[in-house]
């Protein structure tokens, strides 16, 4: 079985300059290196979502890579402007355009639970200084 990693462009590329080009990449679902990102990404995850809530500065860009499941179907999607809904739920605007699966639509906004962030980013617009990542590094 494999999981589907999209996209792996840049994000802030993505976000400032609003590309059309994506890439797909398929990686074996036992893949350690991806493991240990997503691993890194979750113990860093309550500082990403206190320094992209509570923290907030307007020079900087908050995403989230999100699992999307549908059947048994696995997607993981960059969403931007990630926000807090509610006590349970996050929003942000999906900035990947879904290859598997049906149920969102590119730039839409959704709504996704913390369990499924399983990796996280912020781009200093002013610094030029990109902090998490991890499945961007992963694959390096």
């Amino acid at each position: 079985m494999k999981i589907l990693l999209l996209p792996l462009l840049l994000f802030c590329s993505l976000l400032v300059n609003a590309q059309d080009e994506e890439s797909l990449i398929l990686v074996n679902k036992e893949n350690e290196k991806m493991d240990k990102a997503f691993l890194e990404a979750k113990e860093t995850l309550d500082q990403f979502i206190s320094r992209a809530t509570v923290q907030r500065k307007e020079h900087e860009i908050y995403g989230a890579y999100i699992k999307v499941v549908q059947n048994e179907v696995v997607e993981y999607l960059w969403v931007s402007d990630f926000q807090k809904y509610n006590e349970t739920y996050f929003i942000g605007v999906l900035i990947t355009k879904p290859e598997l699966t049906t149920q969102f639509k590119k730039g839409a906004t959704i709504g996704f639970l913390k369990e499924d962030i399983f990796d996280w980013q912020i781009y200093d617009k002013n610094t030029d200084v990109l902090e998490g990542a991890f499945t961007f590094k992963a694959l390096e």
